[in-house]
């Protein structure tokens, strides 16, 4: 298989934040990271199960494979970043479009246990 390179990030590009394990614990963090992203010219749109809280997780893996997807598909986003990271990231795999994430290509970022989806990518 070939490595598949996303487009370099640019000011005006859209920056997409994903929660697809850990429910965040510090709420202000986040908002200070949407501020700083805003701040350097991106755009940031937050998915759904961003502020979130489902048992251990944010919500069910269902859903947060389904954001993690809708930002791949959407042309308009050009980067993906995770929040935190948890053992939890590890029930999406399985229901992730591989063939889809491949065709459309993004800056991937992410740490902890959210090397399984690096990994997987």
């Amino acid at each position: 298989m070939d490595i598949v390179k996303p487009f370099a990030l640019e000011q005006g590009d859209r920056i997409g934040i994903v929660a697809p394990s850990m429910h965040i614990t510090d709420e202000k963090a986040v908002k200070n990271g949407i501020v700083a992203l805003q701040g350097l010219g991106f755009r940031v749109e937050l998915g759904p199960t961003v502020y979130s809280k489902y048992r251990n997780t944010t919500a069910t893996p269902a859903e947060r494979a389904k954001e993690i997807m809708d930002f791949f598909e959407d042309s308009k986003t050009i980067t993906i970043i995770c929040l935190v990271g948890g053992d939890t990231t590890s029930q999406v795999l399985e229901l992730l479009d591989y063939n889809k994430i491949n065709a459309h290509p993004k800056i991937f970022s992410g740490m902890s246990d959210i090397g399984h989806l690096h990994l997987a990518f």
